[in-house]
């Protein structure tokens, strides 16, 4: 069992002066050993607003019979200016290599996909859409493409900038911050 030995009470950092209140508060416990950090009141937020919008994207492919990653993959082949790559799929989504493997497979097996080897390559394959595919992609893409856009387009321009602007940042120092 662990048992806090020292408590650490971080001082309030204040992110937003207008709120008249100290909205930031980290502590840390040291139990036997090892730290653990307890989160902010606004990054639990945070984190449940990213976990809500992929819960309201999983829900959306399920209600269409398929999988978020098959999602992800429709999504992507159906945006593409070109064939994809596997290796594209894994690194634009962070979905696992086997995970995108199977997903492909299946795809393959309905007919909604074809993979051909790229010119010169007897290893990489090029990922493109059948007919059946883009039949299957104008279904479900492309009317949450449009619903996104109409999101979007609802906010004001303002907003729309600030959430792209706020986003990158957030993105840029979290992947300094647990990727370098």
């Amino acid at each position: 069992m662990c048992r806090p030995i020292l408590c650490h009470f971080l001082y309030p950092i204040d992110f937003c002066p207008s709120s008249g209140y100290n909205s930031f508060v980290r502590i840390r416990i040291k139990m036997e050993g090892t730290m653990k950090t307890i989160y902010s009141r606004e990054m639990t937020e945070v984190n449940r607003l990213y976990k809500e919008t992929d819960s309201i994207y999983t829900k959306y492919a399920t209600s269409h019979g398929i999988s978020i990653t098959t999602l992800c993959v429709l999504y992507s082949l159906y945006t593409a200016k070109a064939p994809c790559t596997q290796t594209q799929l894994v690194e634009d989504w962070g979905i696992p290599m086997q995970t995108i493997n199977s997903c492909l497979k299946a795809l393959e097996k309905s007919g909604a996909v074809r993979l051909e080897f790229l010119e010169g390559s007897r290893k990489s394959k090029q990922i493109c859409l059948t007919q059946q595919g883009e039949t299957i992609a104008d279904r479900v893409v492309a009317p949450m493409i449009h619903s996104e856009n109409e999101a979007f387009g609802a906010l004001t321009e303002d907003e729309q900038q600030s959430l792209l602007r706020i986003t990158q940042k957030h993105n840029a120092l979290m992947r300094e911050f647990l990727l370098e």
